[in-house]
């Protein structure tokens, strides 16, 4: 009976300790997501992420904790898969904005005499169009970074299900 009770006990502790370990993992995911939405350098993130799974991976693979690694590798996917939503939707609202202020210059007036009025207000959408793409690049950079971006994520995510 004292040696059922020693052996809960002793799952018991390993019980508590895959938690905090468990606990800390998150909370680091969670930072490195947090620094990834501050930043912008998702591939940056993503290659540290990566290099702590693959230690951790052998770690726990080794320790026989398998459970644990799947865990490990769903809140990673779930929060690059998270990050990549709220990267398209804010990609989105600037696409909208860029295609609202297309469709009021497609709706200008075309006429045959010069117009301040009519060259003052084409001026201002355009010059509003491009203060849009401006932000967007900075915010994703260039259509080859965004493509590059997601390429990575697309390699991460392969590593991460088959590691």
């Amino acid at each position: 009976m004292a040696n059922a009770v020693a052996s809960y006990d002793q799952l018991a502790h390993q019980v508590e300790a895959l938690r905090k370990e468990n606990s800390h993992l998150r909370r680091e995911l969670e930072d490195n997501s947090n620094h990834l939405s501050k930043t912008g350098d998702r591939d940056e993130v993503l290659k540290q992420l990566q290099s702590k799974l693959e230690q951790e991976a052998g770690t726990l693979a080794s320790s026989g904790r398998s459970d644990v690694l799947h865990q490990l590798k769903g809140l990673a996917l779930n929060l690059l898969l998270g990050e990549i939503d709220r990267e398209e939707r804010e990609r989105c609202w600037y696409f909208s904005q860029l295609e609202a202020l297309s469709q009021k210059l497609a709706q200008l007036p075309r006429i045959d005499t010069f117009s301040l009025q009519m060259d003052l207000i084409r001026q201002q959408l355009e010059f509003e169009a491009q203060k849009v793409r401006s932000v967007m690049e900075e915010r994703f950079g260039t259509s080859d970074e965004m493509v590059q971006r997601t390429q990575f994520s697309l390699i991460f995510m392969c590593k991460v299900v088959y590691m």
